[in-house]
């Protein structure tokens, strides 16, 4: 499991915690840039994915060489673990654009 706190040191998150910080923002938080295309579309999170110990748990870490996004399969559903894998940032990127 990452570190107490998730925290590798001061204002340094874990990949995995900060995806899931992140998940959570833009789900929940009106005032996030990208609410309107996530939280604003319905798009929310499984609600046991409200503790990181749960998301951690199902997703684990994503890999360790590279840059790793957690993507959702089919960008209608929400957030869960069968519709979660951790992607490659550059494949992630790409299909950001093309679900816009």
């Amino acid at each position: 499991m990452p570190t107490i706190h998730h925290q590798r040191s001061k204002n340094n998150w874990t990949p995995a915690y900060n995806s899931w910080r992140c998940m959570k923002q833009r789900c929940n938080n009106k005032k996030h840039p990208s609410w309107s295309r996530y939280g604003g579309k319905g798009i929310s999170y499984d609600p046991r994915w409200e503790t990181f110990e749960a998301f951690w748990n199902d997703m684990g870490d994503p890999p360790k060489r590279g840059k790793w996004d957690l993507s959702r399969k089919d960008h209608n559903l929400s957030y869960s673990l069968e519709n979660c894998e951790w992607k490659p940032r550059s494949d992630n990127r790409a299909d950001f654009r093309k679900a816009r």
